[in-house]
């Protein structure tokens, strides 16, 4: 009984484990990047909003242009200044405000693999945007999608198969097996015709019987 107990619990943990990574694999995080639609994005970019855009084979991540009060922000913290001191200007709060700025300033646009957008280009172009190309190659995902996944579905698979057949084998060998069982002789406990009979006008016509 704790065999099957801690079999279960492991099963648990493995099952949660396994949709876990399917969370990271397949839904990976936005990381605090504004999530923009892909008409929302067009707008912003003819109104000359978009510093800067990388274009995915799935999605387009961008940045903003800097507001005035951004750009002084990031001019107060100096990229070479690593000291950190306690007070009220303290470097580190400075490179803090303008590395949430920074991220506040991030989008990501969520595309058609195969849908070819010929206005995409012209637009960049037309609006001066910096733009380049990534393709995102993930071999931890492709490893689990293409080869662990499907053989951890036919490995379960096979198991439930197996599991079952085990189960009507037993099932069909236990039709004709006999329930009686061969119980020994007990010699203080010995019962005789007479123990049985009771009336001894029947003993004496099954005595004439016989």
């Amino acid at each position: 009984m704790k065999k099957e107990t801690q079999f279960s619990i492991w099963y648990y943990v493995a099952v949660f484990l396994v949709l876990l990574a399917l969370q990271v694999l397949l839904f990976p995080a936005t990381g605090g990047r504004q999530e923009l639609s892909y008409s929302t994005f067009l707008d912003r970019v003819e109104a000359g909003d978009v510093e800067r855009v990388v274009i995915l084979p799935d999605r387009l991540i961008g940045l903003f242009k800097a507001s005035p009060a951004d750009s002084s922000a990031d001019a107060s913290a100096a990229p070479g200044d690593s000291e950190i001191t306690l007070g009220p200007t303290a470097p580190w709060r400075l490179r803090l405000e303008a590395l949430e700025q920074q991220i506040a300033r991030q989008f990501i646009v969520t595309r058609l693999p195969d849908l070819e957008d010929t206005r995409l280009l012209p637009a960049l172009e037309a609006a001066g945007v910096e733009y380049s190309g990534h393709v995102d190659n993930n071999f931890l995902r492709n490893f689990f999608l293409n080869w662990f996944l499907p053989f951890l579905l036919l490995a379960a698979l096979w198991g439930f198969l197996f599991r079952r057949m085990s189960t009507a084998q037993n099932t069909m060998l236990n039709l004709g097996r006999s329930k009686a069982r061969i119980v020994a002789e007990d010699p203080k406990h010995q019962v005789t015709f007479k123990d049985v009979a009771g009336v001894d006008e029947a003993v004496e016509e099954v005595r004439e019987i016989v």
